[in-house]
């Protein structure tokens, strides 16, 4: 069927899938078809869109694979735990097309010099996910090579440093437009962050297991960068971060329209934090909020999270069009996102519980156009009225809700990244 198949489609664009059937344990139990590999390498000049998820058996596959791939534009190379002996993969250097590439589990031994050899200079797109233990050198590695690159994922590895003979003076992506870098292990995600001055970026996430120092070496980027940084997440799954070290960012942040702060990284935004962004029409000569052009805000619910702070800060970013003291433009807060995560409170209370004259004033600003929701512990959407129980404090009680009601109290941190 697929010869049929194959020959019936002309010479149209292919996306193939080409896996075992035992996908979730990469069991070795399949044997080598040389027929389909026959088929596959002959049609390989029309591969568009192609999806490898290796096996010991596909090894003569991989080999085969013709070097001339003009159509290739799309790349996700996965492979299985143990070492298929390949020393490095070189099939897919000649792909003048491609754009988009994924790598997951190494295919090749495990060093940057073994990464596959693909025409780095004209990728857009590159992600790295955690199954392949990549590090701050690949990442520096491949910014370096890939000069066009618009958009950079990496899931990191970041218990090495950078290699001591690596260039002080650092890296200038100079096309890069979004960074998001997730960190599985380890503490030296700043030893690639130093080195890279990224002049056009537009958005940058920085989440996982990060150190309590990142708002400062973000600051140090954005500064040395002088970009124009419009969409910005930090997360943190161990250590806060503090009020003073995200005051420092967000003063060099003023055109920022979308924040997000998830987990730990919510902690600094306390009362003091809320009111530096709230604007305030009659404030003192000289001084306006932080974050005058956000639109969209996103921010985990602690201890120290105040709902009527909160509710202060969205009332004046509404039907706000330019400060009266100074002629700032401020833009109209569009969406509010509470996310709540294991047993945090808000205010000293539970984080479901609060005042009835708050709860008033979210649904009011909810009803004015305002898109202002809850997101529990498992990422769903939740309506204020779902998740709210308003009440006045001495209403608190050390009780449980019903099981029904804990649903959204999920444990599992990398449901966030």
């Amino acid at each position: 069927m697929v010869p049929i198949w194959l020959e019936r489609s002309g010479g149209q664009p292919l996306n193939i899938v080409v896996k075992p059937i035992f996908v979730r344990t990469f069991e070795e139990t399949e044997h080598e078809n040389h027929a389909v590999d026959a088929i596959l390498c002959n049609h390989a000049h029309r591969w568009k869109d192609i999806k490898l998820i290796v096996t010991k058996p596909m090894v003569s596959f991989l080999k085969n694979i013709p070097e001339n791939l003009p159509m290739l534009h799309t790349l996700y190379i996965d492979g299985p735990t143990s070492n298929l002996g390949i020393s490095s993969l070189n099939n897919f250097k000649h792909a003048p097309s491609l754009r988009v590439l994924t790598l997951d589990k190494r295919v090749s031994r495990l060093s940057p010099q073994f990464m596959p050899k693909v025409p780095w200079a004209q990728l857009t797109k590159c992600t790295l996910l955690k199954g392949g233990n990549y590090t701050c050198q690949d990442g520096y590695g491949i910014l370096s090579k890939a000069v066009r690159l618009q958009s950079f994922t990496m899931e990191i590895d970041a218990t090495s440093t950078i290699s001591p003979s690596t260039p002080s003076t650092g890296i200038r992506p100079a096309e890069l437009l979004s960074l998001d870098l997730s960190v599985v292990r380890g503490a030296k995600t700043h030893d690639l962050l130093n080195l890279l001055t990224l002049p056009v970026l537009t958005e940058l996430q920085v989440t996982g297991r990060t150190e309590s120092n990142t708002p400062e070496y973000i600051a140090a980027l954005i500064t040395r960068s002088g970009c124009p940084l419009q969409r910005l997440s930090l997360g943190s799954l161990e250590v806060p971060f503090t009020h003073n070290k995200l005051h420092e960012l967000f003063k060099i942040i003023p055109m920022l329209s979308e924040l997000e702060l998830q987990l730990h990284a919510s902690t600094g935004v306390g009362n003091g934090l809320m009111g530096l962004l709230t604007h305030k029409p009659d404030h003192d000569a000289g001084l306006c909020c932080l974050l005058p052009h956000l639109k969209i805000i996103k921010l985990a619910v602690h201890s120290a999270f105040s709902y009527e702070r909160f509710s202060a800060f969205l009332s004046s970013r509404r039907d706000v069009v330019a400060c009266r003291e100074r002629g700032i433009g401020i833009a109209e807060l569009q969406e509010a996102v509470l996310v709540t995560w294991k047993d945090f409170n808000a205010g000293g209370r539970r984080a479901y519980h609060l005042p009835y004259k708050t709860y008033d004033q979210f649904m009011e600003l909810s009803i004015s156009g305002l898109d202002l929701y809850v997101h529990d512990g498992a990422r769903l959407k939740c309506p204020l009225e779902d998740y709210f129980f308003p009440g006045e404090e001495e209403d608190d009680s050390d009780s449980e809700p019903e099981a029904e009601e804990l649903e959204w109290n999920a444990d599992d941190s990398d449901l966030y990244y």
